[in-house]
């Protein structure tokens, strides 16, 4: 069984922390990007998805229309949990960079504001109608072969996903299957990890055809509320820590993560590839509290979510 963990003082995303950290540099690369052929545009549109609250449940929008239209219990009543909307990167920043004491208005009810960008992958058509090359040129180990300690296999690799988030921008918990490497190059996030057999306790979406699966849909800065699941979630355990800017956060892969910025942050992660060897693999909640690690995953016996149930794997692996 692979456990997270941590790196820092790493020169490459130290550098890149140096940079992005000033607005300006991260506001200049995004509005004055290059396209696929090499020429600079100056004027570039991103999809920001926009929410009336903190908390964002991803969904894939392809799905949406055959969900509905697929006949299954409650389908037809879906509706998307928000919308993308189409921003330049000066309008992002106008919502999102703190000025004054705007961040300390800002809270968890207050609508927010994630945009998303990334690199292809080597094996990846090239989709996008810009490259953010930026990205290629501050973080080459997260990008450029050969595979190295971040990118296990470039062959499985599907390039790299920048995410800004504004101030209480919280992620729904939801495990990837590729490793997942994970840089914060400005800003803090809080993660919570809980290993993959305690799905069972954590009302994850396993329909296939629903436009959010392997997400839960519930969110857990309320963990006492009295709705349908948060019981369960709360015989749950995992472990929590916080994640700094020049960091890099090690996710295996299916294993469960739940986001919150601190602050307004910037992240990229890297995926490439699950860990199969493990799916079958017998784990119980004292294996996992011995074996939580030092530093921030010195509290693994913390029961975030109280109670001490053992449990297995449940998602279709």
């Amino acid at each position: 069984m692979e456990l997270p963990f941590k790196v820092r003082n790493v020169k490459e995303i130290d550098e890149a922390v140096l940079k992005w950290s000033d607005p300006n540099y991260l506001l200049g690369k995004l509005e004055r990007n290059k396209n696929l052929r090499g020429k600079e545009e100056s004027s570039v549109s991103y999809s920001v998805d926009a929410a009336s609250t903190s908390f964002f449940t991803w969904y894939d929008h392809r799905r949406v229309k055959p969900y509905i239209n697929s006949g299954l219990p409650n389908a037809s009543t879906y509706k998307e949990p928000h919308k993308p909307s189409s921003m330049s990167a000066t309008e992002y920043f106008k919502h999102a960079i703190i000025k004054g004491d705007w961040e300390n208005k800002i809270t968890p009810d207050s609508p927010s504001y994630y945009l998303q960008l990334g690199v292809n992958g080597i094996n990846q058509k090239k989709t996008k109608s810009h490259s953010n090359t930026f990205i290629h040129t501050d973080l080459p180990s997260f990008i450029t072969p050969p595979s190295n300690f971040f990118v296990f296999d470039f062959t499985l690799n599907k390039g790299v996903q920048c995410r800004l988030g504004t101030k209480h921008t919280t992620a729904a918990a939801h495990y990837d299957n590729g490793r997942n490497m994970i840089a914060l190059i400005s800003g803090s996030k809080r993660y919570v990890l809980l290993p993959p057999k305690e799905c069972k306790n954590l009302s994850v979406v396993k329909i296939k055809e629903h436009p959010s699966r392997r997400h839960v849909l519930l969110d857990f800065k309320d963990i006492l509320e009295d709705i349908d699941g948060m019981e369960e979630a709360r015989e749950s355990f995992g472990v929590d820590t916080i994640v700094k800017a020049g960091e890099v956060l090690y996710v295996p892969s299916r294993w469960f993560h739940y986001i919150t910025s601190l602050q307004f942050s910037v992240q990229c992660n890297s995926r490439s590839g699950a860990n199969l060897a493990e799916e079958e693999e017998g784990w119980d909640n004292e294996e996992f509290r011995m074996k939580g690690g030092g530093g921030d995953f010195g509290r693994a016996s913390t029961k975030l979510y109280g109670g001490a149930k053992v449990i297995n794997q449940c998602v279709d692996w």
